[in-house]
């Protein structure tokens, strides 16, 4: 069962206890068999004292890291050779992490494929035809089409973490340590009611928008499918964000396919901080 609500998190006072205590949050999730986003979500409903280094359910200390978004397996507009050729990409340039901010497989909202209908059939298919790159990382955020395969059939979940190459980052919102910078990850999802703590973080990463658009802090991912939202200051075609971090530095590349060529877009984003 996905726990969207805190009346669905069961043994509150065992949870919080154990938290008190000091036990390790990987340790307390595994025990009780809860996300980190749940655990976070308790954290907060209570009021528990947390120090900033318990928020990231995931770390990466690479320099680069790519990410993605929307990739709608299952949908009329998957592009399966897209996400093949960016592992590709992230193989040859030694980029060993994924990030993946949502919206993974398509669920069964039009335009789905009528013979991935079916929950089960569409998690098949992602299994046999979702990249696997020796050495490559990938980290899952859930969005709102992910959720709704979830509501109906728990292999999903089954198979991700079955690959050792994947793991699930949480629903909704996750917080990732990249180096030193704290980031947060976002892909919208009405139905997903559990509140985590909220903290400042260096930037924000969103799926769901299917387009790249940046403002202050706040970067949208574009759709790495054929499904593409058209916005004021956007660039509305499929790719992909390469991310490098140094210690005062964040800056993003947009690779972008166009008529299946690869384009780079250099230093689409780039912000500057002070020295910590």
């Amino acid at each position: 069962m996905i726990k969207k609500n805190l009346e669905d998190i069961r043994r509150h006072k065992d949870i919080v206890e154990s938290y008190l205590r000091g036990f390790p949050p990987y340790k307390i999730c595994e025990h009780f068999n809860i996300t980190h986003n749940e655990l976070l979500a308790l954290i907060d409903y209570y009021g528990l004292p947390y120090e900033k280094d318990i928020l990231p359910v995931s770390t990466i200390r690479d320099k680069r890291a790519i990410f993605i978004a929307d990739t709608h397996i299952g949908s009329e507009d998957e592009r399966i050779d897209l996400i093949n050729e960016t592992y590709d990409f992230a193989k040859r340039e030694e980029i060993n992490h994924v990030v993946h901010l949502g919206d993974a497989l398509q669920a069964g909202d039009i335009p789905v494929i009528q013979e991935y209908q079916e929950p089960d059939r569409q998690i098949e298919h992602f299994a046999e035809s979702y990249p696997s790159r020796s050495g490559v990382m990938t980290h899952i955020l859930f969005g709102n089409h992910d959720l709704k395969i979830l509501d109906k059939n728990h292999r999903y979940m089954k198979v991700i973490s079955s690959r050792p190459d994947m793991d699930v980052l949480g629903f909704k919102i996750a917080y990732l340590q990249w180096g030193r910078h704290l980031l947060s990850l976002y892909h919208e999802c009405n139905h997903y009611h559990l509140n985590i703590p909220k903290r400042r973080t260096d930037l924000i990463l969103e799926g769901h928008k299917h387009a790249f658009s940046s403002k202050g802090k706040i970067i949208k991912a574009p759709s790495l499918s054929d499904d593409m939202k058209y916005y004021d200051g956007s660039i509305s075609e499929p790719g992909f964000l390469v991310g490098e971090q140094t210690k005062n530095k964040i800056k993003f590349d947009f690779m972008s396919f166009d008529g299946g060529n690869m384009h780079c877009h250099s230093r689409v984003y780039e912000k500057h901080f002070k020295q910590k």
